[in-house]
């Protein structure tokens, strides 16, 4: 009993052992599989990450503003344009035979560049010539006067017609007698009268030219003569011209800017058909508002600068246009170069700069750095980190800085590169600080957001 009861109690606590552990195994296999999931929840979300947002506070430049003395310029933008241009047309109408330039040819005085078709106007100079030497054998036989024999010839002529009329007026009376007898028929002796005064006529004229032979040539007619002669003359000269001037040639040396013919074209002296100026005499014509035009005379030294060439030449305004262009309210301005060895070349870009009078003591901005809204001008200043906005009046426009009478105060931190997009109260870190407005103004092109449709940009 005791030993079967010892068994029993040792089995017991045999299964004892076995079912805490099978219990402690359970929990801890459950305990492993929730971590596990636990872990693939993890590693699952690990995989796509959420976006994170960063502001990044915008920077900008800035100049402190300081009264001091400033050296305004005006810049012009324009084309080189010769100083002699000759647009040449032809002297003759006629169908052209030949075109021997381009455009982009350079050609000399006396050069030939188009040719007509000259089959006309030697026709027309033959017969002039030959109406000339008609006209000049009888001016010579005027002059001369009439030979002896040809005296002699006439009035042999003059005694025939003498001798026939003196017969027919004999048989006067008798013809007479038969008409009146019936004798002779009316028609007879109409005829015969006919007759009788066409002898009579034929003796004075004959006789007419003898004694004007006799007596030699009028001053009359030796001056018709003489007139004769030189209408001739000029009518010669007239188709050599014309003919000449089948060959259209350049009055200048210089560049073929310009060619609007081909062969076989029409052409009429009212048609430009080439053009040529001459590069070694140029300007640089551009445009100036009204305002600027009052800062601009004859005379005034430039620095012009060659974007082909890209160099910088002394020259000087030399013609200013009387009256602004009606369409573009406009100033035409000619610059000159002083010297004529490396010009640019005609027809490229060029700038020209005028610096005008320093102006001391002010307070000044570069036109870039003002802005126009409804007819108010402002400018973006620093504040404490803050974009803020403040108008102000500006004063005396003087090329490209405009001085500032009220708004803006000493040791103001001016926006000279704002961000693309800026509104006021908007926070913005400053990088450059300028001291001075002697540096050139930023590259970046300064966009105003708040600017209205209609009006413009700059300063005005």
């Amino acid at each position: 009993m005791s030993e079967y009861s010892n068994f029993t109690a040792s089995r017991g606590d045999d299964l004892s052992h076995v079912t805490n552990r099978s219990i402690g195994s359970t929990t801890l296999f459950t305990q492993t599989g929730l971590i596990l999931i636990f872990l693939l929840l993890i590693g699952g979300c690990a995989k796509e990450p959420q976006p994170v947002e960063v502001e990044v506070t915008p920077v900008v430049d800035v100049m402190k503003v300081q009264p001091q003395t400033i050296y305004p310029s005006l810049e012009f933008t324009g084309s080189v344009i010769s100083q002699e241009v000759a647009r040449i047309h032809p002297e003759v109408g006629g169908t052209v035979d030949q075109v021997n330039v381009r455009v982009g040819n350079r050609v000399q005085k006396g050069q030939v560049l188009v040719e007509l078709d000259p089959s006309d106007f030697e026709l027309r100079l033959q017969i002039a010539r030959a109406e000339r030497l008609k006209a000049s054998a009888e001016y010579r036989r005027m002059i001369r006067g009439y030979r002896p024999e040809d005296i002699e010839a006439t009035r042999n002529v003059y005694e025939n017609t003498r001798a026939i009329f003196r017969s027919k007026n004999r048989n006067l009376e008798r013809n007479r007698a038969l008409f009146d007898s019936g004798t002779m028929t009316e028609r007879d002796w109409t005829v015969f009268l006919e007759d009788l005064a066409a002898a009579s006529a034929m003796v004075g004229k004959v006789s007419a030219e003898l004694s004007k032979m006799e007596e030699g040539y009028e001053s009359y007619d030796i001056q018709s003569a003489s007139a004769s002669l030189m209408l001739a003359h000029a009518n010669e000269a007239l188709a050599e011209r014309n003919l000449k001037h089948t060959r259209i040639v350049s009055p200048i040396d210089g560049v073929v800017s310009m060619r609007d013919v081909e062969i076989g074209q029409l052409v009429d002296p009212n048609r430009t058909v080439v053009e040529v100026q001459d590069p070694s005499r140029v300007w640089l014509l551009a445009d100036a508002s009204a305002k600027e035009a009052g800062l601009i005379e004859v005379g005034q030294e430039a620095e012009l600068y060659s974007d082909t060439l890209d160099n910088t030449q002394r020259g000087r305004v030399d013609r200013i246009a009387q009256t602004l262009d009606p369409n573009t309210k406009s100033l035409a301005i000619w610059f000159a170069w002083n010297s004529t060895e490396n010009l640019p070349p005609i027809g490229s870009f060029a700038k020209g700069t005028l610096f005008l009078d320093p102006v001391p003591n002010v307070v000044s901005v570069h036109r870039k750095w003002l802005h126009l809204e409804r007819g108010i001008h402002f400018v973006w200043a620093v504040e404490e980190g803050i974009l803020v906005r403040k108008n102000v009046k500006i004063g005396k426009d003087r090329g490209e800085e405009v001085v500032i009478d009220s708004g803006l105060e000493t040791g103001t931190q001016l926006v000279v590169s704002p961000p693309t997009s800026f509104e006021e109260g908007l926070a913005v870190n400053i990088g450059n600080v300028r001291e001075n407005g002697k540096g050139e103004p930023s590259d970046q092109t300064v966009i105003s957001l708040s600017m209205s449709p209609g009006n413009e940009g700059g300063a005005h």
